[in-house]
């Protein structure tokens, strides 16, 4: 699971790192489902950044938002399939820019919570998937998804789930338009445990 990440990137930054020229970002130190963030996808075939709720909408969805499962992660295993998230994996993905996620070990009257980063000081380019849903009153809302996968050395010791991190030389083939989705499912993996470390707050 990945329910708490933080996005300090500058507006500069996160257009530079990603190749978007003229990103808009409001930074939050701590994000939560059901927040705007950031995504960065591509449209018309050129990489853009815009904002949508953290908490996926299925375009097919009727009833109110009040009644949507959890859909703020997706679990990689079977994603192609699952109702909630085929029609996107196979349209709709995306790269969700963080400075770091959290997760939280140690019985439940006790956790600690742990801070995870890139080694190397860089952004985290989380792999998602986004929707595009017509409201009750006509507007489009847009939304997304984190993607998790199992955990690495790293993170066993914390959570046996955690989002997929996508290095750079694996953008493209996720974002662009592909005739075999499932074939993409070799992305959907751990990262190496040497790119990320986790600091107890």
């Amino acid at each position: 699971m990945c329910a708490r990440f933080g996005n300090t990137l500058t507006s500069e930054e996160l257009s530079l790192y990603f190749s978007v020229p003229g990103a808009v970002l409001r930074p939050r130190p701590e994000v939560r489902p059901t927040n705007q963030i950031p995504m960065v996808f591509q449209q018309d075939g050129v990489r853009v950044v815009d904002e949508a709720r953290w908490w996926l909408v299925p375009s097919w969805w009727k009833k109110d938002l009040e009644e949507l499962p959890s859909l703020f992660n997706a679990r990689a295993e079977g994603i192609a399939e699952k109702p909630s998230f085929r029609s996107a994996f196979k349209h709709r993905r995306c790269l969700i820019p963080a400075s770091c996620f959290y997760e939280w070990s140690g019985p439940k009257d006790a956790k600690t919570k742990h801070r995870i980063a890139r080694v190397d000081g860089q952004p985290l380019a989380l792999a998602g998937l986004w929707e595009e849903w017509r409201q009750p009153d006509g507007e489009t809302l847009r939304s997304c998804t984190i993607i998790t996968t199992t955990p690495n050395a790293v993170m066993e010791p914390i959570h046996n789930r955690m989002p997929v991190i996508l290095g750079a030389d694996a953008w493209d083939e996720w974002l662009l338009p592909h005739p075999q989705p499932t074939d993409l499912q070799h992305l959907l993996q751990p990262c190496p445990a040497e790119w990320i470390e986790a600091r107890a707050e």
